[in-house]
């Protein structure tokens, strides 16, 4: 397409992407799937996103946005580039992010970028053989130690203050 997109959400309707192959996009931006300008809630799942000059995914908009059991392989850019708004919601989880390169990209971490003002939860991700990914210092132990000054992983803000206590049931005022 004249966008050079694979696939592009540009609407203010919800969508669901499943089962869906963006491969070898080259014109343009390169990119297999593209949502923005989307102001309502987009879910991309179980789907192939490969060998893409560009990023596998960009995400740039949304209200609530979930990438859940896909495949980001071989794309020249990040396997995801994720910038949402001011209250959008980014959940990504249960992805194979595999030799995305970053080729030519001064910071791309080749498997997923995240930045903008919006709130992004990553949750049980393979990353493997992302070039630049795999340069991001690591600490140890079973939990991600967060680095506040970070201008690259934030923890997500809607977790904090959150407790193990389950509250009482209490009838609806």
């Amino acid at each position: 397409n004249s966008s050079g997109m694979g696939l592009e959400i540009v609407s203010g309707l919800n969508a669901t992407v499943s089962g869906c192959t963006a491969t070898g996009v080259t014109g343009g931006g390169g990119v297999g799937i593209s949502i923005s300008g989307v102001t309502a809630n987009v879910s991309v799942q179980t789907c192939m996103v490969t060998t893409n000059t560009g990023s596998g995914l960009n995400i740039s908009s949304g209200s609530v946005v979930t990438v859940t059991g896909n495949t980001f392989s071989g794309n020249i850019g990040s396997g995801i580039s994720c910038s949402p708004g001011s209250g959008a919601i980014v959940m990504i989880a249960a992805n194979i992010f595999s030799g995305n390169v970053a080729a030519g990209y001064s910071g791309y971490p080749g498997g997923l970028l995240v930045s903008g003002s919006g709130s992004v939860a990553l949750f049980g991700n393979v990353f493997t053989g992302n070039e630049m990914w795999n340069l991001i210092p690591k600490s140890g132990g079973e939990l991600y130690k967060w680095d506040h000054s970070s201008t690259y992983i934030q923890e997500p803000p809607f977790f904090a203050g959150l407790s193990r206590e389950v509250k009482p049931i209490t009838d609806i005022k």
